[in-house]
């Protein structure tokens, strides 16, 4: 067995073992356990709401007013005694209330926990063949490799635990760059606009609409986002600016556990909102100015665009499943170069998605992460750059067909 095998191997074991942990654990508590997903009961709650014409931003807004002795709103909050109150009311946007009802029916809750996992299942699987589609020149257990990367990470049963859209939406997010690539417009628009139901995901992945004319497909996303909240917004009987108001002056009052720019940015005395705004800007102008106007690979993309969501937005630990992208390019780019320096690379950014949560609250934790995924994203960049360079070059010589746009990922 060669040098290179042997790492291959060893690290794969590792993921294996880490993966069955990880995901099992998360599969059992989303599914099956009789303590009820946090996060997905929220969001059961208030879909519920909404489905009977109540707004869960007041319900939330009169639960924060009650709890800190402050003057009750003039806008009566409808609590049904058997849901209760929806204390977080998400400071997801308006129209998030609209595209979770596919995900999250507004059904008994058996029937929505039952549905939800089986959509993270048919999430997960995707992933995993994302992973291997790529690899068919491998043989099947290089082919693995990144497949094991993938279910190897912290963050796959840690979202998977508490009910949250990371892996579904890392599914929408992948499926929107395949169907975009492939010409399309309609279809690409409403898995992205659907895919906004959490905008700190997907928001620095709008560059990859900036180039050609996939602008209209952003653009027929925008006008899907905008109808969905205006739909919302009358169903609850409430302006449309007025549930963005809300959504705002909620999110200003998070304490959670977050880590990435706008939170440090908050941390030295910039009002949170702003510095979220300001940061949700910079992701994409960043994103845009990284991939440019020549054809890259959809997997160079998605990395691209996920790395910089997770540090340029509010993110909590679970978030970290956006990774997954820039897990499976490294591993694919250790397979095809088989040096050392990969594998040296590769190796540090498992560890940073190998980390359990409990240790994530930690500072030099967190801050081991940050650096790891933006030094990857970096070597990925290199990469790329290397091999266009090359190219280039050969293409120039006599004789030389080799034209064709950069092939790694």
């Amino acid at each position: 067995m060669k040098y290179t095998e042997r790492i291959i191997t060893l690290m794969m074991i590792i993921a294996l073992i880490l993966g069955t942990l990880f995901t099992g654990r998360g599969l059992y508590l989303l599914g099956i356990a009789e303590e009820k997903p946090n996060d997905l009961a929220l969001r059961w709650r208030e879909v519920k709401y909404v489905s009977s014409g109540t707004n869960p931003y007041d319900i939330s807004d009169y639960l924060y007013r009650k709890e800190n002795t402050l003057p009750l709103p003039a806008r009566p909050a409808r609590i049904d005694p058997q849901l209760g109150g929806t204390p977080v009311a998400s400071g997801y946007p308006p129209w998030a209330f609209f595209w979770s009802f596919p995900f999250i029916p507004p059904v008994d809750w058996g029937y929505a926990r039952a549905w939800f996992f089986g959509l993270n299942v048919i999430s997960l699987a995707f992933l995993g063949i994302y992973a291997w589609r790529g690899t068919v020149s491998y043989s099947p257990m290089q082919r693995l490799f990144p497949v094991a990367c993938v279910f190897s990470m912290n963050a796959i049963g840690t979202t998977l635990g508490n009910g949250q859209w990371g892996i579904i939406l890392c599914a929408l997010l992948a499926i929107t760059s395949l169907t975009l690539r492939r010409g399309a417009t309609t279809f690409p628009a409403l898995i992205y606009a659907t895919s906004l139901l959490k905008p700190t995901f997907g928001f620095t992945h709008a560059a990859v609409f900036l180039r050609g004319n996939s602008w209209r497909a952003l653009l027929l996303a925008g006008l899907f986002t905008a109808s969905s909240w205006l739909a919302v917004s009358w169903h609850v009987g409430i302006d449309p600016l007025g549930m963005l108001r809300q959504m705002l002056e909620q999110t200003a009052r998070w304490n959670d556990v977050s880590y990435s720019i706008p939170d440090t940015l908050a941390a030295i005395g910039i009002p949170r909102n702003v510095a979220m705004l300001g940061c949700l800007v910079t992701g994409v102008v960043a994103a845009a100015c990284i991939l440019g106007v020549r054809p890259r690979g959809h997997l160079y993309e998605l990395a691209v665009c996920a790395t910089l969501a997770r540090v340029f937005a509010y993110h909590q630990l679970y978030d970290n499943v956006l990774m997954v992208f820039l897990v499976i390019a490294i591993a694919r780019l250790t397979l095809q170069r088989a040096r050392t320096d990969d594998f040296a690379m590769l190796s540090a950014l498992l560890v940073s998605v190998w980390i359990p949560g409990r240790f994530t609250s930690l500072f030099a934790i967190q801050s081991f992460q940050i650096v790891v995924w933006l030094y990857a994203l970096g070597w990925l960049m290199k990469a790329v750059s290397e091999k266009d360079r090359n190219i280039h070059e050969m293409s120039s010589l006599p004789l030389s067909n080799s034209s064709t746009p950069n092939s790694y990922l």
